[in-house]
């Protein structure tokens, strides 16, 4: 095991989704000890065991990393939408596998759910901000490691791993299904589009930051500011938002075709 285990990296959140999505492919019954598929529900089984350590016990908002103690205490003071979306869907996974009860997969689901019907988000878009206190659902303006300001932005990436997840909960958990929805479907993520270079933007700030950015709003009314750059790679992460934006009808059919795939 690791010192710390992270959700940020692509490398844990990979290993949250498939790591246990691929230990419920296994046949059912007892496993050999020390075959592939004993190996990987031990997988799935510490995978899990650390997802639910890094939840916190009142909001349901899972932090950024753990020490490899598990420890409650050293959970990060912050988290994202990616962090929050891989933990319903391992919740969801982790059912699937036997790890917890259907009761206590509705549970989980539920309470995030309900944390994340009062967080702050841009209430034109729909779109949740990068970084919220876990223990609260406040939106952090300062770095809790070092106090630095923060300039809240709104990401594509972030975004699109979350709305997987509410779409994930609505076909595997019918009775949340409404709550889920109810949040997927304000987010409209024709808010990234450029038709311009028909691709999207890494992400907007609602206020002007320090970094580089480009004033404008593709979608008319008050202004935000944009990343000076855009999301061109095809088989990169940021394609959810692209699949669920075209999806939705927030995007056109023609950015499918937009990205590089060299």
């Amino acid at each position: 095991m690791n010192r710390s285990l992270r959700l940020a990296g692509s490398a844990v959140v990979a290993t949250g989704l498939v790591g246990l999505v691929v230990a419920s492919a296994a046949p059912s019954g007892q496993a050999a000890t020390g075959s592939p598929t004993s190996t990987m529900q031990g997988y799935a089984a510490d995978t899990w065991r650390s997802m639910a350590a890094m939840a916190d016990p009142t909001t349901g908002l899972v932090s950024d990393n753990i020490n490899g103690s598990l420890a409650p205490g050293s959970r990060a003071a912050y988290t994202s939408p990616t962090n929050i979306g891989a933990y319903m869907w391992s919740a969801v996974a982790a059912r699937k596998t036997g790890l917890i009860t259907t009761a206590e997969e509705v549970g989980r689901v539920q309470q995030t759910l309900t944390t994340l019907g009062r967080l702050e988000i841009h209430e034109p878009s729909g779109m949740f901000y990068n970084w919220y206190d876990p223990k609260t659902g406040a939106k952090l303006t300062t770095w809790p490691e070092n106090g630095n300001r923060l300039y809240p932005f709104l990401s594509s990436v972030d975004n699109g791993w979350l709305a997987t997840a509410l779409a994930v909960v609505k076909d595997q958990i019918p009775s949340l299904g409404a709550q889920a929805d109810a949040i997927r479907t304000k987010m409209d993520f024709g808010y990234y589009y450029d038709p311009a270079e028909n691709q999207i933007r890494g992400g907007f700030w609602k206020d002007p930051p320090a970094e580089c950015n480009v004033a404008g709003n593709y979608r008319a009314g008050t202004t935000v500011y944009y990343t000076c750059h855009h999301y061109g790679a095809f088989n990169t992460e940021p394609r959810m938002a692209s699949y669920l934006g075209i999806a939705a009808q927030q995007i056109p059919t023609k950015h499918y075709f937009g990205t590089w795939r060299t």
